[in-house]
């Protein structure tokens, strides 16, 4: 039996999710296939930086202008934008595998989506924040960016009854045999 997991992290914790992705996926055939369904999403994922820069000047001013309710704005413009590309893509291509684990991190979708059985929160401890990604592509601040994780682990908490299994005060390596024992 096929075990499809979407998986909700601390947003733009890279290190993190790209861990648990490589760890619970563990074929490249899996993987080659859930960043073909990621492909997809690139044309949408392009006119949401672009509409952020549009309405705030830039993803810094966004974050400081809107604070906490980044992470509402974030998981609407993402949940219209990008999910259905990506789904259409994911069911298309799920079929081939039928047995196991297939985990699919989709960060700012704030519900469970069709198609998954489980619906995983992870809220990441802080010291394995990775802030790198929100600097480099995002010309977030330092500050700014681990501000941006802590307010997504407080919107994970806070909504932590949502979902089918919720993680916190864990390693990524705890989180990974949690999400495996699944």
């Amino acid at each position: 039996m096929l075990t499809k997991i979407q998986l909700s992290a601390t947003a733009e914790c890279d290190n993190v999710i790209d861990y648990i992705f490589s760890q619970v996926n563990e074929t490249e055939n899996t993987i080659a296939t859930i960043q073909r369904c990621y492909s997809e999403m690139v044309p949408a994922l392009d006119g949401v930086k672009s509409y952020i820069v549009n309405q705030y000047g830039s993803y810094d001013q966004f974050v400081k202008k809107r604070q906490a309710g980044v992470i509402d704005t974030m998981a609407s413009l993402m949940t219209s934008q990008l999910h259905d590309p990506f789904m259409k893509m994911f069911n298309r291509c799920v079929w081939y595998k039928n047995d196991g684990k297939i985990l699919v991190p989709l960060t700012f979708c704030p519900e469970k989506l069709e198609g998954f059985d489980l619906f995983v929160g992870y809220a990441a401890i802080e010291e394995d924040f990775d802030t790198e990604h929100l600097e480099t592509h995002e010309g977030l601040s330092k500050e700014s960016a681990v501000q941006v994780m802590r307010f997504y682990n407080e919107w994970l908490v806070k909504n932590k009854s949502k979902f089918d299994v919720f993680i916190e005060n864990k390693t990524k390596e705890e989180a990974v045999e949690i999400i495996k024992s699944l």
